[in-house]
């Protein structure tokens, strides 16, 4: 009872004076808010460049890449190259800018499903160095394309993204 009379007393004193500290408005953010929103930036500048970066290499290095997936058996392989690098540009660009998010997810989703089971068929290599390089590329597509999908579950619009 003696604390509270004091506290009371000691919060009309201050406010009186006009020193007691503001408290903030209901609206401000929490330092860890911040924190979170640019740390989600973050994450999408290494998601969405990662894909911006490899969809640029398509286009860099159309030349070496078309003969591979020929070698693969993808149909048209010069046009799958094209086609990928373009797919992978836009949805690494979306993510990457918080524009049109599902729209970029669709785009990815569009890529890696069949990138993975046409190029990185690893049950189908004989020889045990390439089994295992399409096998652990084969596993890194897939768990892109779950963090694609989990970017869905992120309220839109995004925080700290381009308005469109």
């Amino acid at each position: 009872m003696a604390v509270s009379l004091v506290s009371t007393i000691l919060k009309a004193t201050l406010l009186s004076c006009g020193n007691l500290p503001q408290m903030a408005p209901p609206n401000a953010r929490s330092i860890r808010e911040v924190l979170m929103q640019y740390l989600f930036l973050a994450g999408r500048v290494l998601y969405g460049g990662f894909f911006l970066l490899a969809g640029i290499d398509h286009f860099r290095h159309v030349g070496m890449m078309t003969p591979y997936a020929a070698a693969k058996g993808v149909p048209a392989p010069r046009l799958s190259v094209l086609g990928s690098g373009s797919l992978i540009v836009l949805g690494g660009l979306s993510v990457l800018l918080g524009i049109r998010p599902t729209w970029g997810v669709l785009a990815l989703t569009l890529f890696l499903v069949p990138t993975s089971f046409l190029m990185h068929n690893y049950w189908a290599a004989t020889d045990p160095t390439v089994r295992q390089l399409d096998a652990t590329n084969f596993k890194k597509n897939i768990a892109l394309l779950g963090a694609a999908w989990m970017l869905l579950f992120i309220p839109q619009p995004w925080p700290l993204s381009l308005p469109w």
